[in-house]
């Protein structure tokens, strides 16, 4: 009984109406590296089975509404680079068991604020290299279980909406437009382990930015225009491994900066 199907890198342009109809019983398809720009919205109705999909590297512009109605089952979707500016806003309504997506190097410029609102499973988001100037407090309001987001590279100028998903282990946000962060941006979130900052144009850090991030591993602020540090500031974090301050406009450090770490 077929379960997986890979078709990488074959030169495709277009997949046949009914290629997967037979095979019920298919859990993984493979179709990236091709020249695909449109799916039919019927091409994987028959596979409630399916668990891993993959269409990254192709030309998609957009996808149909429904294409995935019918794949519960569905754990990973990779959607990264392709020509996508715009998802149906109900195209992952019926993914309750979705765990990871990657919508990196498309052209994304904002997301529906319900795009992932029946996605209670989600762990792991990646939206890296995409034009994003703002995300929605409510876009991942019901993913309580995300452990990773990566939204670096886009052009996020502040953000305010990681403070409840109290999973969150990591979370990128390099190479962005931040200036700032909001006050309690990251919460009090037990299991944040590495936040990556670098790449921004923050001039400052509120005294209790990183306050009871008490698992934190990692703060990367390498190459911001941040001037001094509050004393105090990594006063919680009795974990830190390391500190990238690297290529910052810092002139002194109060002596008992890293006393504790």
């Amino acid at each position: 009984i077929l379960k997986v199907i890979l078709l990488e890198n074959i030169q495709l342009a277009g997949i046949p109406q009914g290629l997967f109809s037979s095979n019920k019983e298919l859990q993984k398809i493979e179709l990236r590296k091709n020249s695909l720009r449109e799916i039919d919205v019927d091409t994987f109705r028959e596979l409630e089975n399916l668990t891993e999909l993959s269409l990254g590297h192709n030309k998609f512009e957009d996808l149909p509404q429904g294409l995935f109605r019918n794949n519960k089952k569905l754990r990973k979707i990779n959607l990264e680079v392709n020509l996508l500016s715009e998802l149906p806003v109900d195209i992952f309504t019926e993914l309750d068991n979705l765990e990871i997506i990657d919508l990196s190097v498309n052209s994304f410029e904002y997301l529906p604020q319900s795009l992932f609102r029946n996605n209670k499973k989600l762990q792991e988001i990646h939206i890296i290299v995409n034009s994003l100037t703002k995300l929605h407090a409510d876009t991942f309001r019901v993913c309580k279980n995300l452990q990773i987001i990566n939204v670096a590279v886009n052009k996020l100028t502040s953000s305010d909406i990681f403070k409840e998903l109290y999973n969150l282990t990591e979370l990128d946000l390099h190479h962005n437009g931040l200036k700032d962060l909001p006050l309690n941006v990251f919460g009090d979130n037990q299991n944040l382990q590495k936040i990556v900052l670098a790449f921004n144009v923050l001039t400052e850090l509120h005294v209790d930015t990183f306050k009871q991030l008490n698992n934190l591993k990692v703060i990367d602020l390498y190459e911001n225009k941040l001037e001094h540090l509050p004393h105090g500031v990594f006063r919680d974090n009795k974990k830190l491994e390391i500190i990238d301050l690297d290529i910052n406009h810092l002139k002194e450090l109060h002596n008992d900066t890293f006393v504790g770490l």
